[in-house]
């Protein structure tokens, strides 16, 4: 019995201090991305000969690009499915559909806020390479979470750090804390632990904290360089006038949102 309680102690030691580890690796990148906010800030997506590049270093074939906008919406699901990404239709009924999305579109999807967003076009989850896509959308919108793909896959470091796959394992790890300490929480206030409770409340509003902060750098780098992308290439690679004018929609939104933040210095682009 005493040796199993030395075990148990330790594992909560250990489980601790990876909690402390991954904050601290929350923290460190974060101050990683405040440091070179000018760069993402300014910084647009560029085309040499045949290849796009982003600002995080994600390098897209404009050809392929081009190439996916010829394609009817059953090849171009096809297609993606071909390269082992996940495709999940929702049928939006309030919305006309465009295109044949609709033939093979679902009730209900894995990801229930993306059905409560109705302004949500598409969302790309990077942990289930899962594209999510609204039976009305274009096939630009479609692009586009596969752009988030590239995005994710992408091996190429920029100051030091592969951006996208990066920030994605430590926004893992901090839902994982969040989730962690929202069982503690609960325990503990059946209990009535005041002082174990504020301690377990503490951790859970760190994670969350930084949790929040991730969303700044998700307009600033993710979103932003595929609406620029869109906005400066679009016409070579073919992109339709109304996903056009919709990126400037977008990035409208992400200007407003952006220049309100106190956190960032910010000028828009456009």
């Amino acid at each position: 019995m005493f040796l199993l309680i030395v075990y148990f102690s330790q594992f909560l030691l250990t489980l601790f201090a990876q909690t402390q580890q991954d904050l601290k690796n929350a923290d460190v990148f974060l101050n990683w991305l405040d440091q070179n906010q000018k760069f993402f800030s300014t910084c647009k997506p560029k085309i040499l000969g045949n290849e796009i590049t982003l600002c995080d270093q994600t390098k897209i074939d404009k050809k392929e690009l081009s190439d996916f906008l010829k394609k009817s919406s059953f090849d171009a699901i096809l297609w993606l499915r071909n390269k082992n990404i996940k495709i999940d239709v929702l049928c939006d009924e309030d919305l006309k559909p465009e295109s044949s999305l609709v033939s093979e579109c679902k009730s209900t999807v894995s990801n229930k806020n993306f059905e409560k967003v109705t302004s949500l076009h598409g969302q790309y989850l990077p942990g289930e390479n899962t594209v999510l896509i609204r039976n009305s959308a274009s096939l630009g919108s479609l692009m586009h979470e596969y752009i988030h793909h590239l995005q994710y896959e992408n091996k190429t470091p920029v100051f030091g750090k592969v951006y996208k796959k990066e920030r994605t394992k430590i926004q893992k790890a901090l839902i994982k804390i969040m989730d962690d300490q929202i069982e503690k929480v609960q325990k503990l206030e059946k209990k009535k632990n005041k002082k174990e409770l504020k301690k377990e409340l503490r951790l859970f509003m760190s994670a969350s904290e930084k949790m929040m902060k991730f969303s700044i750098w998700q307009d600033l780098i993710d979103e932003q360089n595929i609406f620029l992308l869109y906005l400066s290439f679009g016409k070579k690679i073919g992109l339709p006038e109304k996903d056009i004018e919709f990126a400037k929609i977008n990035m409208t939104k992400i200007c407003d949102r952006l220049k309100k933040n106190s956190e960032i210095n910010y000028s828009c682009p456009i």
